[in-house]
């Protein structure tokens, strides 16, 4: 039979000890779904104070009938033919923002509702430094030792720099 006090060992050994803690990608491990925690905790009461397996496996089938079907994929509603596109190499058809309906991992959110901004947000460009002064200076003084003109290459802010910081003479 399960106690109450006992549920935390059976999930971290359902999910086999995984570790808890930092990860390299800057998010955090917990060693079990938290929600699990929640839902196992919540079949005691102060009547019912342990479990024995076969209540787990019936609680547990039930909850499983209430849960939503994971939406299918846009693209492929067949693993053959995926396969078959990728051992072709043929190209996909949609974006990959439009494969899914959802992002299907963390890296994905990133720029998944890029595109979609209206307003003020769509008129900023989401990495508007495209050079730095210090690397126009730099190609100005590549391109100054093999004599080519580097006036109009510059904007405003680095043509002041430039010049304030000993650019004279070259082509400026």
């Amino acid at each position: 039979e399960l106690q109450a006090s006992a549920v935390n060992d059976l999930l971290r050994c359902f999910y086999h000890q995984r570790p808890e803690g930092p990860t390299m990608s800057g998010s955090y491990l917990q060693p079990f779904p938290p929600h699990e925690m929640e839902f196992i905790c919540g079949l005691f009461s102060a009547e019912r104070l342990s479990l024995r397996y076969e209540e787990l496996l019936d609680e547990l089938c039930a909850a499983q009938e209430h849960f939503a079907s994971p939406t299918p994929a846009v693209e492929y509603s067949s693993n053959l033919t995926l396969r078959s596109d990728k051992t072709k190499h043929t190209r996909a058809v949609l974006a990959p923002q439009q494969v899914s309906r959802a992002p299907l991992t963390t890296a994905q959110e990133i720029g998944w509702e890029a595109g979609t901004a209206t307003g003020e947000q769509a008129m900023h460009h989401p990495f508007h430094l495209r050079t730095s002064a210090n690397t126009q200076f730099q190609d100005a003084v590549e391109k100054h030792t093999w004599g080519r003109s580097i006036g109009g290459e510059f904007s405003k802010f680095a043509s002041k720099k430039l010049v304030s910081n000993g650019g004279f003479g070259m082509g400026i």
